[in-house]
């Protein structure tokens, strides 16, 4: 079996997507979405009324701590993109889940997540591109949504 390109429509324009053999994307509520495992992690597009950068940084912010890793602008395709690199570090929310041996508590604990995500386009007319995985997460499966990314194809790109 051999890997595909998967093609999602968005506001900013076509965004092609390279996923390994086998796999496909999903469409959960309007995102294109796909993981291996996605308590680990998991890459996601979808159309973005502003793609900004710093709107969702800041957004990171409220809810933990942010380290910005990378920021680079360029432009592909036809198209500026914007593609940020960051690490969140937060307390996972506390959960009280009900089971057939009553109640057991999940959560409360820290957690890191390291997110890659390419913003394309601008105003009324963007997209987002990326992944968010646990830092934790096996580096095969951080390696392969870093690869994935890598290979997305946005606007006129070949």
């Amino acid at each position: 079996m051999q890997a595909a390109w998967h093609r999602v429509q968005t506001a900013a324009g076509p965004v092609d997507v390279w996923l390994p053999p086998g796999e496909s994307l999903d469409d959960v509520n309007g995102i294109a979405y796909w993981s291996q495992d996605p308590r680990l992690g998991r890459f996601t597009v979808i159309s973005d009324e502003d793609p900004d950068a710093d709107a969702l940084l800041a957004t990171e912010r409220a809810n933990g701590e942010v380290e910005l890793e990378s920021d680079e602008r360029s432009e592909r395709g036809g198209l500026d993109v914007r593609r940020v690199r960051y690490r969140v570090r937060r307390t996972e929310p506390r959960e009280v889940l009900l089971g057939e041996r009553g109640e057991r508590h999940v959560g409360g604990t820290p957690a890191e997540h390291v997110s890659d995500v390419l913003l394309i386009g601008a105003g009324e007319a963007g997209a987002r591109a990326g992944y968010s995985v646990r830092a934790d997460a096996p580096p095969e499966l951080r390696a392969r949504f870093a690869e994935v990314l890598d290979r997305v194809r946005v606007g006129g790109e070949e």
